[in-house]
């Protein structure tokens, strides 16, 4: 398996992925056209972890916008394909941002946890202080500098 960047014309595929989780009483087709016309997805730069036969996890990263602090990137839409979860796969791919995050010097990276937050818990990410809105996914941080001043900040909803 390695990493690459994915491509627009893949967005199906990679949304397909959190079908099971994310489709709120939709069918296939509803649930991707929900989603076609949501701009943050043009934004990012979307990061696969390829098998043999195919994605197997998926995520995209946002370095700006958003409400991101400054310096501060995003992660968002971690999924993994229904047969090769509970195997690190998603893992693999939050590591190797972090990593990316850290050579480029990042301040922290956000994201919004759709899963236990003890998940994100285990690579270094925290809730955040700041007062969050009830209707949406905790907010947490990686803070690689300046920790304190991070901890105080919820970005845009990602």
């Amino acid at each position: 398996m390695h990493i690459r960047e994915g491509s627009q014309s893949e967005r199906d595929s990679y949304f397909m992925m959190g079908f099971d989780a994310w489709h709120e009483g939709r069918t296939e087709q509803q649930f991707l056209e929900a989603l076609q016309p949501v701009e943050r997805y043009d934004r990012g730069t979307w990061y696969v972890l390829q098998g043999e036969s195919g994605p197997v996890a998926v995520l995209i990263v946002y370095r700006s916008g958003l409400g991101l602090p400054r310096g501060c990137w995003g992660i968002g839409s971690v999924a993994t394909a229904l047969e090769h979860r509970r195997q690190g796969f998603a893992g693999t791919l939050i590591q190797h941002v972090i990593d990316l995050a850290r050579a480029e010097s990042a301040r922290g990276i956000y994201l919004f946890s759709g899963v236990d937050t003890a998940y994100y818990a285990r690579f270094g990410f925290a809730c955040v202080q700041a007062p969050q809105p009830q209707d949406q996914a905790p907010c947490m941080v990686l803070a690689l500098e300046d920790r304190e001043e991070l901890m105080k900040a919820v970005p845009e909803f990602f």
